[in-house]
């Protein structure tokens, strides 16, 4: 399979909800590289991209990993996409909010569309904190639950994030 990679870009204030004080040109960026640092990228990063791979295109095949596959029913395995598809809805109509509150804002309304911005995105780790919560709490064979922590750790060394170094203790939140 081939390893995923995403890039996390936190750079633009109004695109990710980050506070004013990130847009400060001596805040550096800096990069997390899964591949060589994969503690340092948060559960609820490699969850997501993790439900992001299942809830992908069904065709030709439904993309649920193969190490999942061989150690799960086929009832079990559209359970699993039936959540992976779930979370990825839910957080998608966070991220179509957190649009439309971006197009409305003004000067003086920026402090509080900022803190919604934040409190969005907060919203948005846990939905995929709790979806990875029921599919490790579901009754599924042991070896299913293996096979999927094992899928989330190959996803997280393919994750590169970069950030304004000030936001890096926020990026871990919210576990």
């Amino acid at each position: 399979m081939q390893r995923l990679k995403v890039c996390l870009a936190i750079v633009a204030a109004l695109s990710s909800g980050l506070s004013a004080e990130t847009q400060k040109k001596n805040d550096p960026i800096v990069t997390i590289e899964g591949a060589k640092n994969p503690e340092l990228i948060p559960e609820w990063a490699a969850w997501r991209s993790a439900f992001n791979f299942m809830a992908g295109p069904a065709a030709p095949e439904v993309p649920i990993p193969t190490r999942v596959v061989v150690v799960t029913t086929a009832e079990q395995q559209a359970w699993i996409r039936k959540e992976a598809l779930r979370v990825i809805k839910e957080e998608n109509d966070i991220h179509a909010g957190a649009a439309k509150l971006r197009e409305g804002h003004t000067a003086e309304t920026l402090p509080q569309v900022m803190e919604e911005l934040n409190r969005m995105e907060m919203r948005r780790r846990r939905i995929v904190l709790a979806g990875r919560d029921r599919l490790l709490g579901a009754d599924l064979p042991p070896a299913a639950h293996a096979a999927l922590r094992e899928f989330v750790e190959i996803v997280r060394k393919g994750i590169t994030a970069s950030m304004p170094k000030s936001q890096l203790a926020e990026y871990a939140l919210p576990e």
